[in-house]
């Protein structure tokens, strides 16, 4: 009998996700086609002229052919993609795509990156969400990028927080005992992504609504500010996450610190350790605080970590 924990999670494509794929496809694949029958088209009748031949119906012929034949490719490309589903088991995350699935095992994973699983996975979804991603990465460089607008990121967050965070940190914890030590920091370009994108955003957003408050003033209607409030808050979000994407740590199996030029905090000197919805602070006994992000690359892994070392406080 198969244990429960082994019994692999399923998750498909958010339906809108792959209508907007069935969508894109509908477009490009006319466009798809042209291209091949003009490469197709090109090729043929160069040969054509270098051999002479005088009969100008073949080259059309083959162009159509061309055209034809890169339709079931992308065909194809498309089914495969609208058939991707994503399996997670208690140690391995599979993400199937036509016949062959791609494995992610647990503890061969670099990082998960991306806001905290446990933020993502909190009932209600937050309104905050839903553009966010994300992203699992293998030692050899593989990524995979769920974005909340094609999964049901909520849930798959909720499993990875269950069967993937321990898988992480009982690998790191035996990295640590072995005398290594582990750096949890946001991905480099983080902030200033949620920088750039937040101030573009809320400059144009803020432009749009302004135009929108003059039309309310002639036509009466709160119609035209729908959209611009939607960007200035989505832009607003974004440069909170900015805040979010702080603070760094390292960490050994004698403690913590920020850098590595700052004193070692002992696990026996962590006076209260406080969970945050974006944030984790630790509060060593003289009263200094440490400060994680929740955009820490394996953020959850660490927190998990900071539990287990940490003494009890009796």
């Amino acid at each position: 009998m198969v244990a429960p924990d082994e019994q692999p999670l399923s998750f498909e494509r958010l339906p809108q996700a792959k209508f907007a794929g069935c969508l894109a496809y509908l477009l490009l694949i006319p466009v798809f086609a042209v291209v091949a029958a003009l490469i197709v088209g090109l090729l043929v009748a160069g040969l054509w002229k270098l051999t002479g031949w005088k009969n100008e119906t073949v080259p059309p012929l083959l162009m159509l052919a061309g055209f034809l034949g890169a339709i079931p490719f992308a065909i194809k490309g498309y089914l495969q993609r609208a058939g991707t589903r994503i399996l997670v088991f208690s140690d391995r995350l599979e993400a199937t795509e036509g016949m062959t699935p791609t494995v992610y095992r647990f503890d061969d994973l670099l990082w998960i990156e991306g806001p905290s699983l446990a933020f993502l996975s909190r009932p209600p979804a937050s309104p905050l969400t839903g553009s966010l991603a994300v992203t699992l990465k293998r030692k050899d460089g593989r990524r995979l990028i769920l974005r909340n607008e094609e999964w049901p990121l909520r849930d798959v967050s909720a499993a990875l927080l269950d069967r993937a965070v321990p898988v992480q940190a009982r690998t790191m914890s035996e990295r640590l005992d072995s005398g290594e030590t582990i750096e949890f920091r946001p991905g480099v370009l983080q902030s200033v992504r949620y920088l750039i994108v937040g101030s573009i955003g809320l400059a144009l957003g803020g432009f749009w609504l302004f135009l929108g408050l003059k039309a309310m003033q002639e036509d009466k209607s709160y119609k035209s500010l729908a959209l611009p409030i939607l960007v200035v808050t989505s832009s607003l979000s974004a440069l909170v996450m900015v805040g979010r994407a702080k603070g760094s740590l390292l960490m050994d199996r004698r403690g913590i610190r920020a850098r590595r030029r700052d004193a070692l905090l002992p696990w026996e000197r962590i006076r209260d350790v406080q969970v945050l919805i974006d944030a984790m602070n630790i509060t060593a006994d003289d009263g200094s605080i440490l400060r994680l992000g929740m955009l820490a690359r394996n953020y959850d892994a660490c927190r998990e970590l900071v539990r287990r070392r940490r003494p009890a406080k009796t």
